[in-house]
């Protein structure tokens, strides 16, 4: 006889069948793990992540890209949109940064698209790109301009 486990989709608890070759539910097996969502870091984390990309971004030519997001307390939306790789943390008591790895500009911008989309509310976003002669105090001074 064989058998075969999956998950409940849609069920609030997530729980995992044994399903055996007939079709016929054998057994509820246990209950699927959440994931929890990671709090945002703070300043001298995101600091520190920024740090670290802008050396990677040098090192191996590749592309990164930094969003400010600034209104409501949206920390545990946005790490919920973001992929594991990327950094969130907060900036300063509005804003919120986003190290978004191995990304360009236009990338970024779709993200911000799609949080807009997802989150809503009153927030404002800013975008911009790692260019290769920048340090921390740049990055930030290109997401501030109008």
């Amino acid at each position: 006889l064989g058998a075969w486990l999956s998950w409940v989709e849609g069920s609030p608890f997530g729980y995992v069948v044994a399903i055996l070759s007939t079709g016929t539910v054998l057994s509820l097996v246990g209950k699927k793990k959440q994931e929890a969502v990671a709090p945002a870091l703070a300043r001298p984390q995101i600091e520190e992540a920024l740090s670290r990309e802008i050396f990677r971004a040098r090192r191996y030519e590749r592309p990164f890209a930094v969003v400010t997001i600034a209104g409501r307390d949206v920390e545990a939306e946005v790490r919920a949109l973001i992929r594991k790789t990327d950094d969130v943390g907060r900036w300063d008591d509005d804003r919120l940064l986003l190290v978004h790895s191995e990304s360009t500009s236009d990338e970024a911008t779709r993200l911000v698209e799609r949080m807009k989309k997802e989150i809503g509310g009153e927030l404002r976003f800013a975008t911009t790109e790692f260019e290769a002669n920048d340090s921390i105090g740049t990055i930030m001074q290109r997401l501030e301009e109008p």
